[in-house]
């Protein structure tokens, strides 16, 4: 809904409904994120929110309360709190 960047571009702050998208492709099906007021430090790699999110991809889900994601190498994720999900094995 809507966003800010700091002038040295360290920082991008996305307030209200935010939706992350990853298209599929060898050995990976696509990934949905939504969640709210998402934080992001593009030279550090990193993403975090303290309010819920809703991960979706294909059949499989996870909801939880907070997340933090490094983007470097391979993606890492901590759910922080209530983390709920089911996982389907194609």
């Amino acid at each position: 809904e809507r966003g800010w960047v700091s002038g040295d571009g360290e920082l991008v702050l996305l307030k209200g409904q935010v939706k992350v998208l990853r298209n599929g492709g060898v050995g990976a099906r696509p990934v949905e994120i939504n969640t709210t007021n998402l934080r992001i430090q593009p030279s550090a790699n990193f993403a975090e929110t303290e309010d819920p999110i809703q991960i979706r991809s294909g059949n499989s889900w996870i909801n939880a309360t907070g997340m933090k994601v490094w983007f470097i190498g391979s993606v890492r994720m901590q759910l922080l709190n209530e983390v709920k999900g089911r996982y389907e094995v194609n």
